[in-house]
């Protein structure tokens, strides 16, 4: 990150090429054709893959790894355990 940043101390931190902040658009592209790009199947499904599922597969796979439920909060933004919380039930069982 400090390569990216450089030695800017304020703005944004993925600033659009355009200038200013970037939108919720933006980033909602970005997501798919980083998916095509990567070939994972499905990736032409609108729904497939988004900001918001990659969110949810990076608090799970923390809470998968045993990492402290207070740690997954803080690097989330949550304001309580309790919606942490409901992350650690989303894992499925492994087969036996």
């Amino acid at each position: 990150m400090r390569g990216w940043i450089g030695g800017r101390v304020s703005g944004y931190v993925f600033p659009s090429p355009r200038g200013g902040r970037l939108t919720t658009r933006a980033v909602q592209l970005l997501v798919k054709r980083v998916a095509v790009t990567a070939g994972l199947t499905g990736a032409m499904d609108y729904r497939k893959y988004t900001p918001h599922k990659l969110r949810h597969a990076f608090c799970t796979r923390l809470l998968d790894a045993k990492v402290p439920i207070h740690d997954v909060r803080d690097l989330m933004g949550h304001s309580s355990v309790a919606v942490t919380d409901r992350y650690s039930h989303c894992s499925p069982e492994p087969p036996s």
